[in-house]
Formats: C-alpha cells, sequence, structure tokens
C-alpha cells in the first residue's frame, strides 16, 4: 500500500483535503485549534493531537474514516510547514507509543488488561519497571504480543531524584498517549508528577481508577 503523505494543494496533486472548511469542503478534517488564537503552530498541533487520539477512542465513525486515509495523500495549505496532518500520518503510518505508569499498589490486572487490549495491535508500551501498575502492564503488553521498553530508575546513581529522571527519560520517547492507573494521583508523587509533565508537552492523558 502507498504511504500516507500530506501535500500543499497548492503545487500538488492530493486524495483528500484535510484542512479547514472552505474552498468548496465541509472542514471535516479540519484542524479546530489556530496558530494564530492558540499559542503558535506546535500548540495547536499539540492540542489537535490530543483530540485526535480521544476522538479515536470514543468516535467509532471517526476511526472508521481515520482507518480509509491510510495511503492517500492528503492536501492542506500548510506543507511545508508542520501541519495537524502530520499527526493523521504519524497514526497511520508508525506504532502508537503509549506510556503507562500508575500507584505501586495498584493491584486491578483486570483494569490494565481491558485498556491495553483496546491498542493497536502493533502498539509499543513504555513503563519504568516497578512493580504495581508497571510491572502488571508490562506483563500484560507481552501477552497480548505488544512490545515492551522498560525504564529502571538508576537508584543507586541518581538517590531520590532518579524516579523524576526516569520520568522525564520516558516523557522524552515523545509517547502519543500516557495511561495511568491510579486511584488518587493527589496522594502521589511519582505519578502525579509524570501525568502533570505530559500535561505540559501536550500528550493526551488518561487516569484510570480502581472505579473506573
Amino acid at each position: 500500500m502507498a504511504e500516507t503523505t500530506v501535500v500543499n494543494i497548492r503545487t500538488h496533486e492530493y486524495d483528500v483535503y484535510v484542512g479547514r472548511e472552505g474552498h468548496g469542503h465541509d472542514g471535516y478534517w479540519g484542524n479546530p485549534y489556530s496558530v494564530t488564537r492558540d499559542g503558535g503552530r506546535e500548540r495547536a498541533i499539540a492540542l489537535y493531537r490530543e483530540y485526535f487520539l480521544k476522538r479515536l477512542r470514543v468516535d467509532q465513525e471517526f476511526a472508521a474514516r481515520v482507518e480509509e486515509l491510510r495511503g492517500k495523500r492528503l492536501g492542506c495549505f500548510c506543507k511545508p510547514k508542520a501541519c495537524h496532518g502530520d499527526v493523521i500520518v504519524e497514526y497511520l503510518e508508525k506504532p502508537m507509543k503509549v506510556l503507562v505508569c500508575g500507584g505501586r499498589d495498584w493491584s486491578n490486572g483486570q483494569a490494565i488488561f481491558k485498556r491495553l487490549f483496546d491498542l493497536p495491535s502493533d502498539s509499543i508500551i513504555i513503563e519504568g519497571g516497578c512493580k504495581g501498575a508497571d510491572l502488571i502492564a508490562r506483563e500484560t503488553a507481552l501477552d497480548l504480543g505488544l512490545e515492551v521498553v522498560e525504564f529502571p530508575a538508576a537508584w543507586r546513581k541518581y538517590g531520590k531524584s532518579a524516579g523524576i529522571r526516569r520520568n522525564i527519560k520516558m516523557l522524552d520517547t515523545k509517547p502519543h498517549l500516557l495511561i495511568a492507573f491510579h486511584d488518587d494521583l493527589s496522594q502521589s508523587k511519582g505519578t502525579k508528577h509524570i501525568v502533570g509533565e505530559a500535561r505540559k508537552r501536550g500528550i493526551e492523558v488518561e487516569v484510570i481508577g480502581h472505579s473506573t
């Protein structure tokens, strides 16, 4: 199958228009966030990524229509500048990287299985090597045939700061999604930290509790 790409409609032929409404198009694929209103191009794309991944999860029709874009030339006015269309291409052409974290006392393996089971079959799971949610996620992901990348903290080398350093290293892999299994982030240090840092970076975050 052909590679999914984004092209400028002024200079290239295209299959599907992904810009805003206008020019005879309904704007279904347009970015609801604005470069001028929402803090610049990078921020608008980050907001779109969060919106896109969340909508994929809750809107089955949208998810099906995204799959129809696979192998198509997506047309917009942005290229060669960065574009929200790049988010669509990234999703269709690259494995989804999912950072999984949570409480060390987390014991609900069924909740972790249920969420990881719904991920694309080529997803890559990133976890921190701790007991509890991390370990259960690792074992579950391997059972599901998913690739797992572990980032253990270097406690002997960095002491108390090792956990924070490990969190930053995991976020630097630029995951598409962070899933935190925790009942009360206000009672957490490590999970609360990584969730906060992920949100600052525009990474979509899901927090799942035992009662969720």
